[in-house]
Formats: C-alpha cells, structure tokens, sequence
C-alpha cells in the first residue's frame, strides 16, 4: 500500500497509471486482551454496508501486453492507496483504503493525469455509515489461510471461552511456587 497523501512524491507514482481496484473486503487487525496478561492480534473483515464492492483506489505497479494485439496493457500487479481512518473505523487503525464511493470519484481517480490535482480530492476516509465490520477467525492471521470461513462472523477471541474452565484459569495470574514443608508425625 501507498501513503495518498505523499503519492506525488513517489517516483513509481510519476510513471504509473491510477487504477481501481474492486474487493469485497478487507481486513484490519487490532491487538486485543485474552486475558492472564496476554494478548492476540485480533483480525475484524471491513464490508460495504450495503454489501456491494469495495472501489479501492490504487496504482497500477507492473503492467504486461493485454495479447489483445491492440497495443494496450493490462495491470497485472496494483498497490492499494491509504488515507487516514474515518471517525467509525478509528478504534480499529489509522489508516485505511481509499475508497471510491461515487462515480465522480472513480472517473476523477481514473481518468484525470498526474499532472492534474484533481485526483487528490479522493485521497480522504469515507464517510460514516459507509462501511460495518465483524470479528472473523483469528486463522487469517496466517497468510495461507484460503478457507471459505474466513470472512464469517464469529465472535472475538477474548470472548470466546468467557464463562469456561479453560478461561478461568487462562485469566489466572502465574502463581508463585511456595515451600510447603512436612512436619514428621510423631
């Protein structure tokens, strides 16, 4: 990912083309308590509100011949652009994507050249009521993880033995190992 703010500034900004990228989510992680003085990066999956796709603003890095045998190239590998976080999202992390919430913004990011600053208006967090989020498993936290569970919902990981015998004692402080000693009978 990239800063939105110091893009300009980037000499692989100056030769690249702005592109959107569509997703359904993404994912931020916050370090959360599990109790007994531990903690777990805790991952919560990020989604429209109305369940349609995420416009991610990006770049496009590494472009190859589209094989159409028109001349026009294909992205083959983009880099996400960041912003600061909305007012919702700011317990969760500082930054987020870009997001591309209309149509004036996808053509404005699109379509205007680097030259133009017009494309620096959509550098900004959405608006809140945009975006609803969910704790998923804590399996993503494995960058091999594939599983369809992925994105479902669960509940977070400090919640999920709250009221067992494992939790009870996983929130026990390490206890300090006493002398006991036996007096013989006699």
């Amino acid at each position: 990912s990239g800063r939105g703010e110091t893009l300009k500034e980037l000499a692989l900004f100056r030769s690249a083309r702005r592109c959107a990228t569509l997703a359904n989510g993404f994912f931020e992680w916050r370090d959360e308590s599990i109790g007994g003085g531990k903690t777990i990066k805790q991952p919560y999956y990020v989604t429209r509100a109305d369940g349609e796709p995420l416009v991610i603003a990006s770049v496009c890095v590494d472009e190859i011949a589209s094989g159409s045998g028109s001349g026009k190239r294909a992205c083959e590998t983009s880099m996400c652009t960041t912003s600061t976080t909305s007012t919702a999202l700011e317990w969760l992390h500082d930054r987020m994507p870009v997001l591309l919430t209309s149509d004036e913004d996808i053509k404005r990011w699109c379509l205007t050249s680097n030259g133009d600053d017009g494309w620096e208006r959509c550098i900004k967090p959405c608006e809140d009521g945009y975006l609803v989020w969910h704790p998923v498993t804590t399996k993503v936290n494995r960058a091999d993880y594939r599983a369809s569970d992925a994105v479902k919902p669960t509940k977070r990981a400090a919640e999920q033995n709250v009221g067992s015998i494992a939790a009870l004692f996983a929130a026990a402080p390490p206890s300090k190992k006493q002398k006991h000693t036996t007096a013989p009978l006699t």
